[in-house]
C-alpha cells in the first residue's frame, strides 16, 4: 500500500513577495530518502470568466514573461490575504484588470495547479451579466489590454494556449448559451 512520505526536514530557498520555495528531505515508507524535493508555497488563484448579457467575453491580453509571448486569457490572479474568500478574490481581479463587475457570479469548481511541487488550488468562476462599471486599477507591472470576442470564437479549438483557461471554460459550458 502507497503511504505519505515523512518530510524530515525543509530549507527555506527563497521567500520574497513572488515566490516561496522550500527545498524537502523526505523519506518514503520503504525507508527511501528522496532530496531535495522542491515545492513552490503558492498562494490560490482564481479564474473568471466574465460573459455580458449579449454574450461578449472579457479578456485580457498580456505579456507572460514565462513564455516571453503576449497572450489572451482570462482574467484572474492571486487570492491576496485581505480577501475574505476566492469569489471575492475573483470579483476584485475582474474589475482590477478590466474595470467590469457582473450582477452574479457562479462557482465552478476548484483544482489543484499542480500537485506534483505546487501548494495551491485555482478557483473558477463565471461572472454572469458583466458591464463596464470602472477604470482598469492595474498593478505597477502589469499591461493589460481588454478585449470582447464572442463566445464562439472562445470556444474555438486552439483559442487558449493556457490550461487553466480550458479548464474554466470547460467548467463554464454547461451553464453558457449564445446569450448566456
Amino acid at each position: 500500500m502507497i503511504k505519505p512520505w515523512t518530510r524530515v526536514s525543509s530549507q527555506l530557498m527563497v521567500a520574497d513577495s513572488w515566490l516561496r520555495l522550500r527545498a524537502d528531505r523526505c523519506r518514503r515508507a520503504d525507508g527511501l530518502i528522496i532530496e531535495p524535493y522542491y515545492v513552490n508555497e503558492a498562494p490560490d488563484w482564481v479564474c473568471v470568466l466574465p460573459v455580458t448579457s449579449t454574450g461578449k467575453v472579457v479578456l485580457a491580453r498580456e505579456y507572460r514573461h514565462g513564455i516571453g509571448a503576449v497572450v489572451t486569457g482570462f482574467p484572474g490572479g492571486v487570492v491576496d490575504g485581505g480577501d475574505p474568500d476566492p469569489e471575492a478574490a475573483a470579483n476584485r481581479e475582474l474589475l482590477e484588470e478590466t474595470g467590469y463587475t457582473g450582477k452574479a457570479t457562479v462557482f465552478l469548481g476548484a483544482c489543484f495547479a499542480n500537485w506534483t511541487n505546487q501548494t495551491n488550488k485555482i478557483h473558477f468562476f463565471l461572472a454572469r451579466d458583466v458591464e463596464k462599471t470602472a477604470d482598469q486599477t492595474l498593478d505597477a507591472q502589469e499591461e493589460i489590454e481588454v478585449l470582447l470576442h464572442d463566445l464562439a470564437e472562445v470556444r474555438a479549438p486552439g483559442f487558449f494556449r493556457q490550461a487553466y483557461h480550458i479548464t474554466c471554460l470547460h467548467l463554464a459550458e454547461p451553464m453558457l448559451t449564445d446569450r448566456c
